[in-house]
């Protein structure tokens, strides 16, 4: 592995920017997404992260989603071998800090018909079998693409989703869905979410939630919709206000009834949602949640990309900045959240 000087010098940045903060109860964790295949950018930033992780401990690292580069011309076999490649520097990491892997809407390789679609076992069983290890997913469902991670001594729990969670049907070499899309979140990651993944130690617990992308009408793409996209944004409202919920829907092959009642706890902390997919910097609110899309990893637009800021980042090849991922320090007491970024696009800060 060789790694390019301005990738230490980028995380050597990161360190002095991060030593700059103010001293306090804080935790740090770092995000990347959508590198489709560019797969020396994931490598490079777990090295740099691994650097910084040894300076500043990094609670976690999550990836975002969309690993592979394709089309509807992507064969099942290319889409395995990008899946793979990516999954040899994953278990060269997954031990310095928790690594989790969020699926994301190309990585089942939907777009070149049923002989080449990847099953989701084939996936986690590829790029998210450590899960079991240091994860608690659902036990009720064998290689489920969700579940959360604990740092106890930070009072912090990392939710991890899937939000493209249909039901995939087997006949012969062909996969199809049995719903009418891909946009799904299934019931029962709803019914766990309510039972198990927002059912804390504690009250005073910090919350973070991951998933590839945002399941509701957004900036970066308000005309995308998910089917249980509506209900899990009222589930992480009643969370965060301490309230209770109860939704019945039924619609295209897909229905959920859900019921969570969050008043005996009292308002939930949720330090934000951090998703990927739109490749573009972009920081808003839903019902009061705050959440953070960040531009992708990857090569393939190497032109300019909008952020919150009405701004605009280029990406510079042969630098630092071709790329991009950030490390996130939350201030649990004082609900507050910087952002490093290693990369294309600025630093910057909220509070929720």
């Amino acid at each position: 592995m060789i790694i390019p000087s301005y990738v230490d010098e980028m995380a050597d940045g990161a360190i002095e920017r991060l030593r700059m903060l103010e001293d306090g109860e804080a935790f740090n964790f770092a995000f990347i997404n959508d590198p489709h295949f560019c797969i020396s950018y994931v490598e490079r930033a777990l090295y740099a992260a691994d650097k910084i992780n040894k300076r500043f401990p990094i609670e976690f690292f999550c990836l975002g989603g969309d690993y592979l580069c394709n089309n509807d011309h992507t064969p099942r076999d290319e889409a395995l071998r990008q899946h793979r490649e990516l999954a040899e520097i994953i278990k060269e990491y997954k031990d310095r800090f928790p690594l989790i892997v969020l699926n994301g809407n190309h990585d089942d390789n939907p777009f070149a018909g049923p002989e080449n679609r990847l099953h989701p076992d084939e996936i986690y069983d590829i790029l998210m079998s450590h899960h079991s290890e240091k994860f608690v997913s659902d036990d009720k469902v064998e290689k489920a693409m969700y579940g959360y991670h604990d740092v106890p001594a930070k009072k912090l729990r990392a939710v991890y989703l899937n939000i493209f969670d249909p039901e995939y049907i087997k006949d012969g070499n062909k996969i199809f869905l049995k719903s009418e899309r891909s946009n799904v979140i299934s019931a029962r990651q709803l019914e766990w979410l309510c039972e198990k993944g927002l059912e804390l130690p504690e009250n005073d617990w910090t919350v973070a939630i991951f998933a590839h992308c945002l399941p509701v009408t957004s900036p970066c793409e308000p005309s995308l919709r998910f089917f249980g996209g509506d209900i899990l944004i009222d589930i992480l409202e009643a969370f965060k206000d301490g309230k209770a919920i109860c939704e019945k829907v039924e619609k295209g092959g897909c229905a959920y009834d859900i019921k969570c009642d969050f008043t005996g706890r009292g308002s939930g902390n949720l330090a934000g949602y951090f998703c990927g997919h739109y490749h573009r910097d972009w920081n808003w609110k839903v019902s009061g949640i705050q959440v953070v899309s960040q531009i992708a990893a990857c090569s393939d637009n190497f032109g300019l990309h909008l952020s919150g800021d009405g701004k605009t980042h280029p990406k510079t090849r042969g630098s630092g900045e071709e790329s991009a991922f950030s490390v996130f320090r939350v201030y649990p007491g004082k609900r507050e959240v910087y952002c490093i970024r290693c990369g294309a696009g600025p630093d910057f800060s909220y509070n929720y």
